[in-house]
C-alpha cells in the first residue's frame, strides 16, 4: 500500500465527510463545453460543503485544501448548470490545477472535510492505489462519484 493511499484512507476514516471520483475529461477541462474543476452533484455537495438556502456555497472564495498532505491549494466551490440545465457544484483548485490536467483523466480524486471543517485532497494514480483505497471501504470502481458511506466497522 502506498503512502498516499494510506494517507487518503486515514483522512477518510477521520473525516466528517468524504467524496471520491475518477477524474473525467469534463473535470480536467478536456471538453470545451464544461468548466474545468471537479464536478460534484448538488446532493453530494450538500453533504461535504456548507450551502446556504439560496443554493450558494459558502466556500466560493478563500478556502484551501491540503493536497497529498504536502501543501495547501486554493479551492472554490461554485454552483453551476450543465448543458441540460442540471445544477452541480464545480470545485476548482485556483491557479494550482496540478490535478486537473488531461493526463490525470482516470485518476482517483478524494476530498475530505474534517470535523474541524478543514479540507484534504488526494490523487491516486495507480491501479494498486485504487484497489487499496476502494477495497478498504468495500467499494468498487462503479461506486465512486459520490459521498463515501463508511461501513459500521469503520465508524
Amino acid at each position: 500500500m502506498s503512502d498516499i493511499s494510506n494517507m487518503a484512507i486515514k483522512s477518510v476514516l477521520e473525516s466528517n465527510c468524504a467524496f471520491c471520483k475518477f477524474i473525467s475529461a469534463d473535470d480536467a477541462g478536456d471538453n470545451a463545453n464544461h468548466s474545468k474543476g471537479i464536478h460534484i452533484s448538488v446532493k453530494d455537495a450538500y453533504s461535504i460543503f456548507i450551502i446556504d438556502k439560496k443554493g450558494n456555497s459558502v466556500y466560493e472564495k478563500g478556502t484551501s485544501a491540503k493536497f497529498q498532505n504536502e501543501y495547501f491549494v486554493n479551492m472554490k466551490a461554485e454552483l453551476k448548470r450543465d448543458d441540460s440545465n442540471k445544477l452541480f457544484i464545480c470545485v476548482d483548485f485556483e491557479k494550482n490545477n496540478l490535478i486537473l490536467e488531461p493526463e490525470n483523466i482516470g485518476d482517483l480524486f478524494i476530498l475530505t472535510r474534517s470535523r474541524n471543517n478543514e479540507f484534504n485532497s488526494y490523487l491516486l494514480t495507480t491501479d494498486d492505489e485504487f484497489d487499496d483505497f476502494l477495497g478498504t471501504f468495500g467499494m468498487g470502481p462503479t461506486e465512486t462519484n459520490r459521498i463515501i458511506k463508511l461501513c459500521e466497522k469503520y465508524v
